[in-house]
């Protein structure tokens, strides 16, 4: 059908190209000869003129395409040579058959010297596997493959590139593209030990600040709450002396009792916020004091399932599980609109869990996204320096729920379905 269809093409071409010979030959003079009938002379001549304008225009139709070819190769030669991506021509094996210039300057070569040279020859030996993995899917899947690999120029000097292949139809040969991401991979790189070192900064902020929130703790209870309990006996033997010799100056003492209780009362609360003295015998019985006080306070329902659960004393890890209880369960208060909380404690394949799920409101995808949403930013922080992992699921009207897991590394723990409320 094809090869019908263009011998039909070209019998019509046939067919125009002579029409425009005879058109332009209308009007041209004709000389008569001897000893022919004129009117075959004519014809002749004619027929001899047509085929002669035809050839010259076919002629000079061919040396226009021939000019407009040569013009369209250079132009792509140009695109192909000077393009800001290296181009290849591999084998199945790796050789290289063609290279832009481009490629060349990369590797710091001449073209004609990277001609039949091997693409491995250029990539670092820990790195010469994932090249063969590479080259193998190319030929494999027909589709295009990309990798990120790091590569040597002629001067031995390592550099990343990017790299795009796709097998020809043929299947023998593929192309491809690679581009120089070295200043990517360096910034990439920078930017991670930028992030680490914050982090590090931040745990260490954090140890500083506990730390601190221990001595000052510690200070009010020696200090400030021996002296306010050395006033409140004081005050409360002169208030059994005057109960009946003074009963005026009886009520005042009353009252300064009530005022001193009240006293004494906030100082032992800012001591619990500054750094629980329950948190020195351990994480079980640290969350379990957060969980009674959390519900003494509030009225909302808490359900906290612990099985037997035996981990060596860690200052750091009961810290900071204390203060990720702490502050989920403020979020509870303030934004969750909760009225049920479940709180389980376990440990699986080496790994300590913490599960708070709320049957509140849910967390919308625009408030994790706010400028001083620094509640689950400082969970986050806190769980990767343990090396932990966090998880949040939530969904409008479906609650939230967080999943903390660390790493115990040496510790060992048996889950039960006891629960302890």
């Amino acid at each position: 059908m094809k090869l019908a269809k263009r011998e039909k093409d070209k019998r019509s071409g046939n067919a125009r190209l002579r029409q425009r010979a005879i058109d332009k030959l209308q009007g041209a003079p004709i000389a008569a000869a001897s000893g022919l009938v004129a009117t075959d002379i004519h014809k002749q001549l004619h027929a001899l003129q047509v085929h002669q304008i035809e050839l010259e225009m076919q002629n000079a139709e061919l040396q226009q395409m021939r000019t407009d070819l040569e013009s369209s190769l250079a132009r792509y030669t140009d695109l192909y040579d000077f393009a800001p991506i290296g181009y290849f021509t591999l084998d199945r094996k790796g050789v290289i058959l063609e290279a832009n210039l481009t490629s060349a300057d990369l590797l710091g070569m001449l073209r004609a010297e990277l001609i039949g040279k091997h693409f491995k020859r250029f990539v670092l030996d820990a790195s010469e596997a994932a090249f063969d993995a590479f080259l193998y899917r190319v030929f494999a899947s027909k589709a295009k493959e990309t990798c990120e690999l790091p590569v040597l120029d002629e001067q031995k000097q390592a550099f990343f590139v990017h790299i795009e292949a796709t097998a020809e139809i043929s299947g023998q040969t593929c192309r491809v593209a690679i581009l120089d991401i070295n200043k990517r991979k360096l910034t990439e790189v920078a930017l991670q030990q930028s992030q680490e070192a914050l982090r590090e900064l931040a745990a260490h902020q954090e140890d500083v600040k506990e730390n601190e929130r221990k001595r000052i703790a510690r200070e009010i209870h020696d200090d400030l709450g021996q002296n306010l309990l050395a006033l409140r006996i004081d005050i409360a033997m002169l208030n059994d002396r005057t109960r009946h010799s003074h009963p005026r100056l009886n009520k005042k003492t009353e009252a300064a009792l009530a005022h001193l209780d009240a006293t004494i009362k906030a100082v032992r609360l800012a001591i619990n916020n500054l750094h629980p003295a329950v948190l020195d015998l351990g994480l079980i019985a640290a969350l379990e004091w957060q969980v009674q006080d959390f519900q003494r306070r509030n009225k909302i329902e808490i359900d906290l399932a612990m099985g037997e659960i035996n981990i060596t004393h860690d200052d750091n890890l009961a810290i900071a599980l204390f203060r990720i209880l702490q502050e989920s369960l403020n979020n509870v208060i303030r934004h969750a609109k909760a009225t049920r909380v479940r709180i389980a404690l376990c440990i699986e394949d080496n790994k300590l869990f913490m599960k708070i799920a709320d049957n509140g409101i849910g967390i919308f995808p625009e408030c994790r996204r706010k400028a001083n949403a620094f509640g689950l930013m400082g969970i986050e922080e806190r769980v990767r320096a343990l090396s932990g992992e966090l998880i949040v699921e939530s969904g409008q009207a479906q609650g939230t729920k967080l999943t903390v897991a660390i790493p115990l590394p040496g510790m060992a723990g048996k889950d039960s379905p006891g629960d302890r409320r």
